[in-house]
C-alpha cells in the first residue's frame, strides 16, 4: 500500500520486474544490510509464480526450501528477495496479483509464505482463511507483512493461522532470522510427521502419497511400478530376547543395508524421467520399497533378490551375531491393483505367502508371475551344479574370411542341457548366471574348454584357427581373470596368438579404469581382444582409442536390412572405415543371405559370421568345415561374392 492507503495497480502475474527497478531494489537492500554483494550465481526473483528449483518445497537445508512472497508491490518483493538471496536462499516465488495467489500456492506448495494483508482483489486475511481450509496448505507457516500496529489486526491474523509478524518497512536481519527459524521448525515438524523415528526412513504417509502419484502416472503413461513388502521374520522374538534398544539398533542396521541394495541398476532405468526408488518403514518388522516408472516388472524380482543377498549376512549387534529371515511380497501395478490400498494389500499378502513358503524368499501377488519366479529359482538352483554335473558344452560358430576363402576362426557359444529340465536357451540362463555371480565359474569353464579344443584343432592341422570366448563384466571386476588366462596359455601354448576375448562396449566402460591394465596383460600374453555388438551401446571413438583392441564386430541389427536399407549401409560403411583406421579387423555378425555377404565384401569387411556360413556346431563339424571336408562332401561352394 502507498502512503495514501491506495493500492497501486498490480502487474500481471507473468510480468517480470523491469531491469532498472530490480537494480534499484537490490542496491537498496544491500545498503540497508551493509553487506557484501550477492553472489553472481544468485537467481533473480521472478514475478508471477516461477519458483527457482523444484516446486515441492523439499530440501535438506532451510535455504533449499521454497519461499513464496505474496504482495501487490513488486518493488517490495524484489527487496525482500534480495535480502533472502544474500542469505543463501535460492527457491523464491513472487506473486504480485493476490487473485492468483491461491492457485499458485496449490501448485507450488511452498514451505513458507510471506503474506501482505492489505491487497486489491483479495486480502491477506482471505488468503489465510482459504489456506487453513485447504488440506495441503493447512499447516504451511505464514509470516504476515503489515504496517498496521493495532492489536485487532494481529489478533485477527493470529486467529486465522498466522505464525509470525514482520513490520513494514522490513528489517533485513529480522527478516532473515524469522524466515530461518520458521523453516527450521517446518523441517523438524515434517520430519516428525513424515519419518520413522527409529530408522529415519520415510513413513507410511509419505509412501502412500508417493504411491498414489506414481500410480496415476503409470496409468497415464502405460507403464508399471512395483511395490516390495519386506517382512523381517522373528524380529519380535529377537527384541524380546535382546531388548528394545538392541532391536532398534538392528532395524537401523537393516535399513542401511537396504538403502544400498534397493537402488535400480542403470539397465533397470529406461528413461531419464524415471523417479528414484523410495524405501520406507511401514511399522514393526515391515519395510516397503517402491520402484516407480518400470517398463519391465522383472525389475521387482531383481531388486528382491538383491535384498535377500544383502540380508543374508548376519548382523553384529552388541557383540552378538544376529541373523534375520526376510520374506518379500511383490505387487506390480496397475496389473495387481489401481489404488494405493489395493497395491499395499496385495504386496502384504504376497509377503505372507513367501513366509509360509519357508522364508528367505519372495513371491508375487500374481499367480502367473509366481509361476515364472518359481521356474527361475529352479533354474538358478540347477545352474549351481551345471559344471560338476557336466551339463555344459560349447558349440562353435565359424568365422569366414572372404579374401582367403576359408574358415579362419570360431566363436565359442555356451549351451546348457540339465537332465531334469531339458535344454535351456542362453537368453534364459546367462542373465541368471550374471546376476548371481555364477558367470565367473561358468566363464572359467568356457575358457578352459575352448583352450583344450583349440589345442586339439592345432593337433589336427588347424593351427591358425582362432577361438573367441565371450567375457562378462563380472569376470573382469571379480579379479583373477588375467591369472587364469596366463595359466591356461601355459598349459596350452598352442593357443598363444589364437585366443580371442570378446567384450561388449558396456563391459569395458562399466568395469572402470582398472580394465585397461587387465587388457594390456592379456595383450602381453598374445591374447587378442574384440569389441562385440558394436553400434548397440556407446559407440564412442574415444573408447575404441582408449583400449588395445584387435577386432570390431558389427552387430547383426545393422546387417539384417542390407543391402536395401540405405541408412544401415552408410552405418556399416562408416564402422568399417573406423575399424580399419584404428588398425582393427572388422567382422560382421548375423549374415544370413548371399546378398548381405556380397554387400559386406564390397564394403571391405574382413570376416563374415552368421547362418550363411554356418550355425553353431559341434567341434568336429567345425573342424570338417574348416579343413574343407564338409564342403567337398556336400559339393558346395563358398558364398557368393567371396
Amino acid at each position: 500500500m502507498d502512503s495514501t492507503g491506495t493500492a497501486p495497480e498490480a502487474p500481471e502475474a507473468t510480468e517480470r520486474t523491469p531491469a532498472g527497478a530490480l537494480s534499484v531494489a537490490r542496491e537498496a537492500a544491500r545498503h540497508a544490510q551493509a553487506a557484501a554483494p550477492a553472489p553472481s550465481a544468485a537467481p533473480s526473483v521472478e514475478a508471477g509464480a516461477s519458483a527457482v528449483g523444484d516446486d515441492d518445497g523439499g530440501g535438506t537445508s532451510p535455504t533449499d526450501l521454497t519461499v513464496m512472497m505474496i504482495d501487490d508491490e513488486p518493488m517490495l518483493t524484489e527487496v525482500i528477495g534480495a535480502y533472502l538471496e544474500d542469505a543463501g536462499y535460492r527457491r523464491l516465488v513472487a506473486v504480485n496479483d493476490a487473485t492468483t495467489a491461491l492457485r499458485e500456492l496449490r501448485q507450488r506448495d511452498p514451505a513458507l509464505v510471506l503474506l501482505d494483508l492489505v491487497m486489491p482483489g483479495m486480502s491477506g486475511f482471505e488468503i489465510l482463511q482459504a489456506m487453513r481450509r485447504d488440506e495441503r496448505l493447512r499447516y504451511t507457516p505464514v509470516i504476515v507483512l503489515t504496517a498496521a500496529s493495532d492489536p485487532d489486526t494481529k489478533l485477527q491474523a493470529l486467529g486465522l493461522g498466522a505464525t509470525e509478524f514482520l513490520a513494514k518497512p522490513v528489517d533485513p536481519s529480522e527478516l532473515v532470522l524469522r524466515v530461518r527459524n520458521s523453516l527450521v521448525l517446518r523441517m523438524y515438524q515434517d520430519r516428525l510427521a513424515n519419518n520413522d523415528p527409529v530408522t529415519g526412513l520415510p513413513n507410511r504417509r509419505i509412501l502412500m502419497d508417493r504411491l498414489r502419484a506414481c500410480l496415476a502416472r503409470a496409468l497415464d503413461e502405460g507403464r508399471k511400478l512395483a511395490l516390495l513388502h519386506v517382512r523381517l521374520d522373528r524380529l519380535q522374538q529377537l527384541q524380546a530376547t535382546l531388548g528394545q534398544s538392541a532391536g532398534d539398533e538392528l532395524l537401523r542396521a537393516v535399513s542401511q543395508r537396504l538403502q544400498g541394495r534397493t537402488r535400480r541398476d542403470d539397465d533397470d532405468v529406461r528413461s531419464a524421467r524415471s523417479r528414484p526408488t523410495l524405501l520406507s518403514r511401514l511399522e514393526g518388522d515391515e519395510f516397503l520399497v517402491l520402484l516407480p516408472d518400470l517398463d519391465d516388472s522383472e525389475v521387482g524380482a531383481r531388486v528382491a533378490r538383491r535384498v535377500l543377498q544383502a540380508l543374508a549376512e548376519p548382523f553384529r549387534i552388541g557383540g552378538d551375531r544376529i541373523s534375520v529371515s526376510p520374506s518379500i511380497g511383490i505387487a506390480v501395478a496397475p496389473d495387481d491393483g489401481q489404488t494405493p490400498e489395493d497395491v499395499l494389500a496385495i504386496a502384504a499378502g504376497a509377503a505372507a505367502l513367501a513366509c509360509a513358503s519357508g522364508r528367505n524368499t519372495y513371491r508375487f501377488g500374481s499367480r502367473q508371475r509366481n509361476q515364472a519366479a518359481m521356474e527361475r529359482l529352479k533354474l538358478e538352483a540347477a545352474l549351481h551344479h551345471a559344471v560338476e554335473r557336466r551339463e555344459l558344452r560349447l558349440l562353435y560358430q565359424p568365422k569366414y574370411d572372404p579374401v582367403q576363402r576359408r574358415i579362419v576362426g570360431a566363436e565359442a557359444l555356451m549351451r546348457w542341457h540339465p537332465a531334469e529340465l531339458g535344454p535351456v536357451f542362453p537368453d534364459r540362463f546367462i542373465p541368471i548366471a550374471e546376476e548371481t555371480g555364477l558367470i565367473v565359474p561358468l566363464g572359467a569353464w568356457a575358457l578352459q574348454e575352448a583352450c583344450e579344443q583349440g589345442t586339439r584343432w592345432a593337433q589336427q592341422g588347424l593351427a591358425d584357427l582362432k577361438v573367441a570366448v565371450n567375457i562378462a563384466g563380472l569376470q573382469l571386476s571379480a579379479g583373477g581373470l588375467p591369472e587364469l588366462v596366463e595359466e591356461l596359455l601355459g598349459r596350452h601354448p598352442a593357443m598363444r596368438g589364437r585366443l580371442v576375448l570378446e567384450l561388449t562396449e558396456g563391459v569395458l566402460i562399466d568395469c572402470g579404469a582398472g580394465v585397461n591394465e587387465q587388457l594390456q596383460r592379456f595383450r602381453r600374453h598374445g591374447v587378442q581382444l574384440s569389441i562385440d555388438d558394436f553400434g548397440t551401446g556407446y559407440s564412442s571413438m574415444n573408447y575404441l582409442r582408449s583400449f588395445p583392441l584387435d577386432e570390431l564386430k558389427i552387430d547383426r541389427s545393422f546387417v539384417k536390412s542390407l543391402p536395401e536399407q540405405a541408412s544401415d549401409l552408410a552405418i556399416v560403411r562408416a564402422m568399417t572405415v573406423l575399424g580399419h583406421s584404428l588398425g582393427m579387423r572388422v567382422v560382421a555378425e548375423g549374415v544370413e543371405t548371399r546378398e548381405q555377404h556380397a554387400c559386406l565384401v564390397q564394403l571391405g569387411v574382413d570376416q563374415i559370421q552368421g547362418y550363411l556360413i554356418g550355425k553353431p556346431m559341434q567341434a568336429d563339424d567345425l573342424a570338417a568345415l574348416a579343413s574343407g571336408r564338409a564342403a567337398r562332401a556336400a559339393g558346395t561352394a563358398a558364398p557368393a561374392g567371396s
